[in-house]
């Protein structure tokens, strides 16, 4: 049956498959370009055609002649600096910003302190302002400026560019960011949940940039996933795909922030650091350890940087937090791959900074709980992008819709 509308499906397609060819090499010739992608030579000039009049590509001398002799082949590359993108993820504490070129590559980056109890419309204000600043800072024509990508912690309508909700953030229910950040600045404007983010960042610039099922998830207090499958990011019905914290990984277990107890995050979230540890100082447990010694009785939140620190200089009461802390991160990993069957699974967050034998361990655990079938197959890693894996997801989340 014909479907209307499948020709230019087709042609964006073929588009995206020439375009990340050209990101990923660099230099190549139409012939080459055609025998990569499966795509006849015809329909290659017409796209390059295309993209050299967007300015997306340009002409780069010549080849080599084949033995036979003739026209040597035209060398084409892509043009990063075509176009630049805004990316943004909006923080409880902090709002950063870069401006990128469509390799990611920073070019310019900014913050501003978020305070949560500031209504929307002076965060948003505040935000045009930081976006301004970028591109005026920068030196680079507003009319190059492709899109900005906004990455909310919250539920987000991405189709609608609305936040549904934002914890944490009073006044901010069904907020049409999107639109007002784009009537202020005067491009297109994607948001999308802080998760979906980083996953965009895995796809387009990081582990992830060949793999087709995968998920990442980050680590903090909360914990959150990005989920994709056959390529596509998944949204789910209510919004709400990729919100793993909640998966009750035991009937009775540790108080979560939801009201239920044994959530994967109650379990495995950074805020079960300071739990452990104080559970251990009233059992008189590891007392004498340097980590017990320096609670007192005051029982103060346990910084990651601070607990890592006594974990690499070998606590024991700090080794023990690790290990509890792993099993169940093992065990919530080996729930989500059981659901979602990704072929990897990449960690961002403060989870990180933790040594190796912390990821080593984490994959013992999920490893033994998975189908005995499947258990070889998934590869499970901490993310390279490291910090600015939500700010380089966001300028890949407007590349994923603009290129």
């Amino acid at each position: 049956m014909h479907r209307v509308g499948k020709p230019k499906l087709i042609r964006e397609i073929n588009r995206k498959l020439v375009l990340k060819f050209l990101r990923e090499e660099q230099s190549i010739t139409k012939s080459k370009l055609s025998h990569y992608t499966s795509i006849s030579k015809q329909t290659i000039n017409n796209i390059i055609t295309s993209l050299i009049n967007d300015g997306l590509v340009v002409e780069a001398g010549y080849g080599n002649s084949t033995e036979e002799g003739g026209k040597k082949p035209v060398i084409l590359k892509f043009n990063p600096t075509a176009n630049y993108i805004i990316g943004s993820m909006i923080g409880l504490n902090k709002t950063r910003a870069i401006l990128a070129d469509l390799n990611a590559d920073t070019i310019a980056e900014k913050s501003m302190d978020t305070n949560t109890q500031s209504g929307h419309e002076k965060i948003i204000s505040r935000m045009l302002g930081l976006f301004n600043e970028l591109i005026e800072g920068s030196g680079i024509n507003k009319k190059k400026l492709f899109g900005i990508g906004i990455g909310v912690p919250g539920i987000v309508d991405f189709k609608k560019g609305i936040v549904r909700t934002f914890p944490h953030f009073p006044s901010w229910d069904n907020i049409p960011l999107g639109e007002i950040i784009k009537d202020g600045i005067g491009v297109e404007v994607f948001i999308n949940n802080e998760n979906r983010m980083r996953a965009f960042g895995e796809k387009w610039f990081g582990l992830a940039n060949n793999v087709s099922n995968f998920v990442t998830i980050f680590t903090g207090p909360g914990i959150g996933a990005g989920v994709f499958i056959n390529d596509n990011v998944i949204m789910g019905s209510n919004l709400l795909a990729g919100e793993i914290g909640h998966l009750k990984l035991a009937v009775d277990g540790p108080l979560c922030a939801c009201g239920n107890r044994g959530c994967f995050e109650a379990f495995a979230g950074t805020t079960r650091i300071t739990q452990l540890a104080q559970e251990n100082y009233n059992k008189n447990i590891y007392k004498d350890q340097p980590l017990a010694r320096s609670l007192k009785e005051d029982f103060r939140e346990i910084s990651t940087d601070e607990f890592f620190k006594y974990l690499n200089a070998g606590d024991k009461l700090a080794g023990f937090i690790m290990d509890e802390i792993a099993y169940w991160f093992g065990i919530g990993i080996s729930a989500v791959v059981s659901v979602c069957d990704p072929e990897m699974v990449i960690i961002h967050g403060e989870y990180m900074k933790a040594p190796n034998s912390f990821l080593e361990k984490v994959k013992d655990v999920a490893q033994k709980n998975l189908l005995p079938h499947i258990s070889k197959n998934v590869v499970i890693k901490y993310s390279n992008l490291g910090k600015m894996a939500g700010l380089v997801g966001s300028v890949s989340a407007v590349l994923e819709m603009m290129l």
